[in-house]
């Protein structure tokens, strides 16, 4: 919700803005396949990924696309980031990427070992992102692109890192929620 509308997306491939206090449809968007990625918003731009394999920027006022990124893959659980500019989101391709908030041009792509469900948690230049059938969190540094370090779970990361006092929190199919003290790596 923001500034008064709730954005959600849905299996029908829309994406609504509804006001929050009376329920009426402001405007609906449609991509060419359902959405099953939650929608970010930031300076009036409303962003969501779709299983069509793209990355859509939409006008919060007019639902009208202003840009649409498409990656090698579905783009399925994994919501959307905004932090400084940049649009950080996963993808079924293995790829987490790192997308301009303006152009909708891509900045860079870092290839996980598999496909990737998580939704990216950004904290002080670093993006940390959970993957799946590698049981891997990473963390990927903002700018460039490049692996910080990464974690090897007993087993699959869907979850999203949450970054909090200085610690980064992942919780694992194997039963165990990890916590790494910031900005060291793991050991």
């Amino acid at each position: 919700m923001a500034d008064g509308v709730v954005y959600a997306s849905s299996a029908d491939r829309s994406l609504y803005a509804i006001d929050a206090v009376s329920g009426v449809k402001k405007w609906v968007y449609q991509t060419d396949s359902y959405i099953t990625s939650s929608p970010a918003v930031a300076d009036g731009v409303v962003y969501v990924g779709s299983y069509d394999k793209s990355l859509y920027a939409i006008d919060v006022a007019s639902g009208i696309k202003k840009w649409a990124y498409q990656t090698g893959d579905h783009i399925d659980f994994s919501s959307p980031t905004v932090v400084g500019g940049v649009i950080y989101v996963g993808s079924q391709d293995h790829n987490l990427y790192a997308i301009e908030v303006v152009s909708g041009v891509k900045k860079w792509a870092y290839q996980t070992r598999s496909y990737i469900d998580s939704s990216p948690a950004v904290a002080d230049g670093v993006v940390y992102i959970g993957s799946v059938k590698d049981h891997s969190l990473y963390a990927i540094d903002a700018a460039s692109g490049s692996l910080k370090w990464t974690y090897q779970t007993g087993n699959i990361i869907d979850s999203c890192p949450a970054v909090a006092d200085g610690m980064v929190y992942v919780g694992s199919q194997d039963h165990n929620l990890y916590a790494f003290y910031l900005p060291d790596r793991p050991s």
